[in-house]
């Protein structure tokens, strides 16, 4: 059991294909002390969100109650990770000065900032502020999303027994755990391939320029097996995990894995050269459209930090090679870092996202924009953290 009075902090990925909670605390080496976690398979959510929240519920209840059982206590207030197709993202500078965001000395002041956040949270209707995060002085990158799916979230959280602390863009979570400096510095396209959405962050000179999410990733390669192979989800979920490849080019059409079709059922053949097919199709498809997503927002090539894909789905073998083809840079798979002294089993990109929901937290680089509940349930922007890092610096010589 633990010291009630040492701080603790608690993360909850609730991903379309599983619930993961971790607790820790941060070790005498700036590494992460895992104390206890939990996990369960989602049900209820699809693409990132929440569509049966009674379903959601149980499985966060499930996943949270196995971290409390290892933790001996109540879970500690939790950050929670968000993420979706309706986010949009905007740089905002001293240029939007028709809202009366910056002052006459070029920099943001405190009051500035709640401006922003007034300003941008009521247009368009519907949109709210998620996250902040400073680029510079005269500059902060803004998230927005639609107030359902993320009230619905967060309703859902509070049903299952969550006390929440905050939420925190899933992408920009797992940009904690897997980039280094230099890549964030030279800039690097983060490429997060979940169950139900793959979200994308762009940095530039250190801090994120652009984020977006596609509402494409690993239930749909396994939905195209399905349907391809006539297998059940479960079944085409185990084939392409156990079997499954980009490349088919390779295979024979005598090439076959056994697998069983379901539950109870006699094991059936499947042609490797058809499923690498259609896993092939499916990723080319992705790809694509991440680099479309990427040269239409005013990123005509990939930064010279490359690209560095993490989440789950991301270890399908070959996908790396896809994504370097058509980026024309460098790319690698992204785990969380060795040096935060991990359980191995945390050392993987499936768990990307926890790991950086806790070190969002420990670290305090943007606590304060963490989204905040009043106490009607309903978020409101905060910004007072990330301003406090600039304030006491002189604004002279840093660029947006």
């Amino acid at each position: 059991m633990t010291n009630s009075r040492e701080q603790l902090y608690t993360a909850i990925d609730v991903g379309t294909t599983k619930v993961v909670t971790l607790v820790a605390r941060a070790g005498m080496d700036g590494g992460v002390e895992v104390l206890a976690r939990g996990y369960a398979a989602s049900a209820g959510m699809r693409k990132g969100l929440v569509v049966t929240p009674d379903a959601m519920k149980e499985c966060i209840r499930l996943s949270a109650n196995e971290a409390e059982k290892a933790l001996g206590r109540r879970l500690p207030p939790a950050i929670a990770g968000v993420t979706g197709s309706h986010f949009q993202s905007h740089n905002v500078s001293k240029d939007d000065a028709e809202n009366g965001i910056v002052n006459g000395e070029g920099y943001f002041t405190q009051s500035n900032v709640d401006g922003l956040m007034q300003s941008i949270a009521h247009n368009p209707i519907g949109m709210r502020v998620v996250q902040t995060v400073p680029r510079s002085f005269e500059e902060s990158h803004v998230i927005m999303g639609d107030s359902v799916p993320v009230d619905t979230l967060i309703a859902t959280l509070s049903a299952a027994g969550i006390t929440l602390r905050g939420l925190v863009v899933e992408h920009l979570a797992s940009g904690e755990a897997v980039l280094n400096s230099d890549e964030r510095v030279l800039g690097v396209v983060l490429v997060d391939i979940g169950g139900g959405s793959t979200d994308v962050v762009v940095y530039r000179e250190g801090s994120p320029w652009y984020t977006t999410s596609i509402p494409v990733a690993g239930q749909h390669f396994t939905t195209d097996i399905a349907t391809g192979l006539g297998l059940l989800p479960i079944a085409a979920e185990r084939v392409k995990i156990s079997k499954g490849s980009v490349w088919f080019e390779h295979l024979a059409e005598r090439d076959t894995a056994e697998v069983k079709p379901g539950l109870g059922s006699s094991v059936t053949s499947v042609h490797l050269k058809k499923l690498n097919r259609l896993l092939h199709d499916r990723a080319v498809e992705l790809v694509r459209m991440i680099m479309q997503r990427l040269a239409s927002n005013g990123l005509t090539h990939i930064p010279s930090g490359g690209i560095v894909l993490t989440g789950g789905a991301s270890e399908l073998p070959g996908l790396v090679d896809i994504v370097a083809d058509y980026g024309k840079r460098p790319v690698r798979l992204g785990t969380p870092s060795p040096t935060l002294g991990l359980p191995d089993e945390l050392m993987d990109p499936a768990y990307s996202t926890a790991v950086g929901l806790l070190l969002w937290a420990m670290r305090q680089r943007h606590v304060e924009a963490l989204t905040g509940l009043n106490g009607a349930g309903a978020l409101r922007g905060r910004s007072g953290g990330w301003f406090s890092r600039f304030k006491s610096r002189e604004p002279t010589g840093v660029g947006a």
